[in-house]
């Protein structure tokens, strides 16, 4: 236990740093370049990701969840099988969207997007040879790597994005980085954990992966949706600048606390499978992350209420000026998403997935229709308004769900900030 404590410790330290060094580097990055390209074409590029996430999460297997749960000596047969389902889902995207990218541009209603849709598909092809190895660095904890890596990759990015700027300024820009990116982050990992494909494909651990990975895919479908429905309608109803605006106002209010509490989550899912047996200990673990979490997003929150004007004003053009107010709106979104996330990660590794996909379901049943209505009523103070309610309701039924599996009387689990230790479970 002791050791895995102190994996936890660097682990989370390592985490940190890899997200504020990416943070960072991606900020800078669209600091300088929102000087030189407008809102319009950061919305177009951000029209076209859209798409291409949700085919990439559609037709996704999940299954490095499946490895990281296993034994250690029991991962090494499924590391082809993995490879080549990878392999051949990548040239299925590349062919779909090709194909289908003349549909995706009409419904957008700009010509622009069919030309960036068909260059940056090429992405799939590259990331078709994804290195399965490198789920390795989840399973035994060694973010350092995942750091190093990731310095490598911003650090590249952000050279090659200012450089293009002598010869784009305008969507293209974004395309021709993306390909680069995505070309170095497999060399990267690849350098890391070395790996050699075999021409062996097992159609009996495909389907034990599968049958695993089910909920989790659903859950992926309704995740996408919950974090981007949002995003298509502005783009559809309100246009790409107003998408830029929306995007932006959502990175500053949003993208700080996740990054803090995807680093959580991404330590707590394989610590959780490591002290699964030992229920007390889930519990603490478990009230230390909620603790951590929403002390960080109650601070982040009062900042953007008082600076989110001169943050915006200090750093862009009058051409962004609406985002501020977009902010402040989206900041209360977060608070309850960072909980909904946590009880997630106890849902998953309890082996009930299942639960936290329903809870999903219901949040994506009250958010669509919100979200379409007042998006088209009030613009984007409307669509912030929408995305919010139906987190609060699906927040308050994964608390009671919590309280049953953990068998708490206490009704005070977001007030638990300090002697983890004197609350016992039953």
């Amino acid at each position: 236990m002791q050791e895995i404590k102190k994996k936890i410790y660097f682990g989370f330290s390592y985490l940190i740093l890899t997200r504020l060094l990416g943070y960072g580097f991606s900020t800078i990055k669209f600091l300088i370049l929102a000087r030189y390209i407008d809102p319009y074409h950061f919305g177009l590029i951000g029209s076209v990701w859209l798409f291409f996430t949700v085919t990439d999460i559609v037709i996704s297997p999940s299954l490095n969840f499946y490895l990281v749960q296993k034994n250690d000596n029991e991962i090494d047969d499924y590391f082809d099988t993995v490879f080549w389902v990878g392999f051949f889902r990548g040239f299925f995207l590349f062919l779909i969207i090709r194909f289908f990218s003349g549909h995706i541009s009409s419904f957008f209603n700009d010509k622009n997007v069919f030309y960036a849709i068909n260059y940056l598909n090429f992405i799939f092809l590259i990331n078709s040879f994804s290195n399965p190895h490198a789920v390795y660095m989840t399973k035994e904890l060694e973010f350092e790597k995942k750091l190093y890596s990731s310095f490598i990759i911003s650090l590249a990015d952000f050279i090659f994005s200012v450089y293009m700027l002598k010869f784009f300024k305008d969507f293209k820009l974004f395309i021709y980085s993306s390909l680069f990116t995505s070309f170095i982050g497999n060399f990267v990992w690849y350098y890391y954990y070395p790996y050699l494909p075999k021409f062996k494909f097992s159609f009996e651990k495909f389907k034990e992966m599968i049958s695993f990975t089910k909920w989790l895919n659903i859950s992926n479908i309704l995740g996408y949706l919950l974090q981007n429905f949002d995003d298509w309608m502005v783009a559809k109803f309100l246009g790409p600048e107003k998408l830029a605006i929306y995007q932006l106002a959502y990175r500053v209010s949003n993208q700080p606390v996740y990054n803090i509490a995807g680093i959580i989550n991404e330590i707590s899912f394989p610590v959780y499978s490591k002290i699964k047996e030992d229920k007390n200990e889930v519990y603490n673990l478990y009230l230390k992350i909620i603790t951590l979490s929403g002390c960080f997003g109650f601070f982040w929150v009062l900042i953007l209420f008082s600076y989110s004007n001169y943050i915006i004003d200090l750093f862009f053009n009058n051409n962004w000026k609406e985002t501020s107010l977009i902010i402040k709106f989206l900041s209360f979104y977060i608070i309850f998403k960072i909980y909904a996330w946590a009880n997630g990660i106890i849902f998953i590794f309890q082996g009930k997935p299942s639960i936290n996909t329903a809870l999903m379901f219901i949040e994506t049943v009250f958010m669509i229709p919100f979200v379409i209505y007042l998006t088209k009523e009030f613009g984007l103070y409307g669509t912030s308004i929408a995305v919010t309610f139906p987190i609060i309701l699906v927040s308050l039924i994964g608390y009671f769900k919590i309280k049953n599996f953990f068998q708490i009387k206490e009704d005070k689990i977001f007030m638990r900030i300090s002697v983890l230790d004197k609350y016992v479970v039953n």
